[in-house]
């Protein structure tokens, strides 16, 4: 937190949750004030200041912070936070180690997640959800609403190594089912499903946004499979790539799609500077890059290529 004191008459700060104090700045002086700590709260603070033998007090919304996570448990305990009250913004202090933890996606597709996530370049390690009975399946099982275009939800700077994910259907690595933006996240591992719309990074995208995202993670689902998601609505997708293998069997033409960056691609879309290396399999409808694009879409492909094999008998 900043604070300007061109008088010197700040003498102290303090950050309450209610009436209890949560942090504390003391024997303040000079001009220029920065604190920079960490505060494990879910609810609006008081900040209460005592200038000059005064005490002024103020409401801040706590999305005016990240709150910082240093552990596994505690980013699995942001699930027991109401997520239709849920706007706060986490970011990881350190790389996580999930080994023996039963993760819980944080949202669902009722009570989706409304904050943000930042990675802060650190790594989650060891993640294993196995939720084989829900749909919305991830790190998030469901991050943002639709409608929110000038006010996404965002995912950014994350690596994911070696997860293992189990779902019904929209699931993913870092998200289930996302409206918003993914920006420079990377991840490998497998995720697997009985269901549809099963992606590296996420099961389906709305809405949304990707940039810089890497995915090596194998996928086995039933439709709408893809490597990076498999789907998109009205979704831009820039300068990412997947090497994992896809297998999704199908069902219906013209229905969903099996591809080696996206399974099925509805309404708007552009994927720009993109490619997919992995083997592509299917019974019904595969390609390389898009599995299927609906016949009503607009979907553009620019300076983007698959190299991997592509095996469908539909």
């Amino acid at each position: 937190y900043h604070l300007t004191d061109p008088k010197n008459l700040i003498e102290s700060i303090r950050f309450l949750e209610g009436a209890k104090e949560v942090a504390s700045v003391n024997n303040l002086s000079g001009n220029v004030i920065t604190s920079g700590f960490t505060m494990n709260t879910q609810v609006p603070l008081t900040m209460e200041v005592r200038y000059n033998g005064k005490i002024g007090a103020k409401t801040i919304n706590v999305n005016s912070f990240h709150i910082g996570l240093n552990t596994c448990e505690e980013l699995n305990s942001v699930t027991r936070v109401p997520h239709y009250k849920n706007t706060n913004n986490y970011k990881l202090l350190k790389d996580l180690d999930c080994n023996g933890i039963d993760f819980e996606p944080v949202g669902d597709l009722l009570n989706p997640f409304l904050g943000n996530f930042e990675g802060n370049n650190h790594e989650i390690n060891n993640l294993v959800i196995n939720r084989p009975n829900k749909s919305g399946v991830g790190i998030f099982g469901q991050m943002g609403v639709t409608g929110k275009k000038e006010n996404r939800q965002s995912i950014q700077n994350l690596k994911v190594n070696n997860a293992l994910i189990n779902g019904k259907s929209l699931v993913g690595t870092v998200a289930g089912n996302m409206y918003g933006v993914v920006y420079n996240v990377n991840v490998s591992g497998t995720v697997t499903s009985t269901g549809d719309n099963i992606g590296g990074v996420a099961g389906a995208i709305r809405e949304g946004v990707v940039i810089d995202t890497v995915s090596s993670t194998g996928i086995t689902g039933t439709s709408s499979c893809g490597g990076v998601t498999g789907y998109i609505y009205d979704t831009t997708i820039i300068n990412s790539k997947a090497s994992g293998d896809v297998d999704c069997p199908g069902k219906g033409l013209g229905q969903s799609g099996t591809g080696g960056l996206v399974g099925t691609a509805k309404k708007i879309g552009l994927i720009t500077g993109s490619n997919a290396t992995g083997n592509v399999s299917s019974n019904t409808i595969a390609g390389g890059l898009l599995g299927f694009v609906d016949y009503a879409a607009n979907v553009e492909v620019r300076y983007s290529f698959a190299s991997g094999n592509v095996s469908s008998s539909p």
